[in-house]
């Protein structure tokens, strides 16, 4: 049984009859998009105004490592939790930051790919070693 998008219940053997009378009549019956994908495709679209807030942030500042509190308090516009997920997206997908912890403070440094997209110079890099992302799950998986 499905949902009719009238709120009672569809047998799929009627779903599959519309389909037939669709292709009968020579008329293209498309189901309407999963309300999921179109809640994923909005959601992609917001991770992309916030991932392009922290890389704005950090060109704002001209910095190549900056304390993730300081990120956080910048603004009201975005939730933490949202900044979070756009951080771990630009550190495991696009691989242009990595979150590390020096002294008990949490930092966030540009990788040598994040330093180029930029247009920082290697040179206002703050410590000795440059900062590399973690290698992917599927590479660290024991089999």
């Amino acid at each position: 049984m499905a949902l009719s998008p009238f709120g009672g219940a569809v047998s799929v053997t009627s779903l599959l009859q519309v389909f037939e009378l669709g292709a009968f009549l020579g008329v293209q019956i498309l189901p309407t998009p999963p309300l999921r994908r179109i809640i994923t495709a909005m959601n992609r679209h917001r991770l992309e105004q916030i991932e392009k807030y922290v890389l704005g942030f950090f060109q704002s500042r001209q910095q190549m490592r900056i304390l993730a509190r300081d990120l956080f308090e910048s603004t009201a516009e975005f939730a933490n939790a949202d900044l979070v997920r756009a951080l771990e997206d630009l550190e495991k997908h696009e691989r242009l930051l990595v979150r590390h912890t020096t002294e008990g403070n949490d930092y966030i440094s540009l990788t040598p790919e994040g330093t180029a997209l930029l247009g920082l110079s290697e040179g206002e890099r703050q410590d000795d070693l440059p900062a590399m992302p973690h290698p992917p799950k599927s590479a660290t998986k024991i089999f």
